[in-house]
């Protein structure tokens, strides 16, 4: 019901992404006679990828495809390495509340787009 497209900043991925984006999700959507809210994640995110000049076109080139993109990276964080195991990002020893709040932001996120395209569909 919505494509997630989780991507690095670095030319490939944004290849990837948009190639996904542009040419894929279309013909998804017109096979399937409606539109998919698609949003591009910005994954493994540190602070030094973030303030890196030479990305910074990649990141316009993400802002002007026409496809949502999620204000919130998620950042290259321990407790994610451990969610396949867990199932779960917090625990009852410890929790991690940046990764629950980038992990509630993005599903606020994905939720808006969801009902934006379902109340658009009703139109």
């Amino acid at each position: 019901d919505i494509v997630l497209i989780p991507l690095q900043t670095t030319q490939d991925d944004v290849v990837a992404g948009m190639q996904l984006a542009l040419n894929h999700i279309p013909v998804v959507e017109e096979d399937q006679k409606r539109k998919l809210p698609a949003l591009i994640v910005i994954n493994q995110h540190d602070l030094v990828t973030g303030r890196a000049k030479a990305h910074e076109p990649l990141r316009e080139i993400l802002r002007e495809s026409g496809v949502a993109l999620s204000s919130q990276p998620i950042a290259r964080r321990a407790a994610y390495q451990s969610i396949g195991a867990a199932g779960t990002l917090q625990t009852a020893a410890k929790s991690d509340p940046k990764a629950i709040a980038e992990m509630e932001t993005l599903l606020g996120e994905l939720l808006t787009l969801y009902r934006s395209t379902a109340k658009e569909a009703l139109l």
